[in-house]
């Protein structure tokens, strides 16, 4: 089993399976629109690639969310999010290049040993051990996110393949669990369930 396996299974183990309840932006909420966050994803240098968002708090069993797939283009990716998903938010991103890596490459908020605020290149998170694929969340009617995402070898299925890493590269706010990397790549096979702070 190699190391990527090995790491990718703790991360599987860690998830739980779960249908998603797909809840629209106007879920009623005491008779009122429950309150919306337009959420801008920027992506440079990753035209095409498909980003779909997902939130679970573990425990809320049947309270998940997710929207549909988007696409980046000019560098961005634009949702309507239900404010309080976005607490313990992920974000998958499948890109054009990718090759059978058996998992979904998850956007990484936080690796451990960073603060919210601080900087990280790609250099310094290739060497990263554990991570958070969790954002914390907000409660502004308007927010953006801005990722990195770059092609590296990936131990994928039957041999090296092209995959993904992708992470914030100033460090976001985050929530727990804090989960094992590979060369900084989170991947999954199923959604990360967050836990609130």
């Amino acid at each position: 089993m190699t190391t990527l396996t090995r790491a990718l299974a703790l991360v599987v183990a860690s998830t739980v399976t779960l249908s998603l309840a797909l809840v629209g932006p106007t879920t009623a909420v005491g008779g009122r629109a429950a309150p919306n966050t337009v959420l801008t994803v920027n992506v440079r240098s990753c035209e095409g690639c498909e980003i779909t968002l997902v939130s679970y708090l573990d425990g809320d069993m049947g309270a998940g969310w997710a929207s549909d797939p988007h696409t980046v283009r000019n560098g961005k990716a634009a949702f309507v999010v239900p404010t309080a998903k976005t607490e313990g938010l992920s974000v998958m991103v499948r890109t054009p290049w990718e090759g059978q890596t058996g998992y979904v490459t998850m956007v990484v908020f936080r690796y451990k040993g960073l603060a919210a605020g601080e900087r990280i290149g790609f250099n310094k998170a290739r060497t990263k051990k554990r991570a958070s694929g969790c954002w914390a969340g907000t409660t502004e009617k308007q927010a953006s996110l801005r990722f990195k995402v770059r092609r590296v070898n990936v131990q994928g299925v039957h041999g090296k393949v092209p995959g993904n890493i992708a992470w914030a590269p100033t460090t976001q706010a985050w929530l727990p669990p804090m989960l094992p990397v590979y060369g900084g790549v989170l991947g999954a096979q199923d959604v990360i369930p967050c836990r609130s702070a």
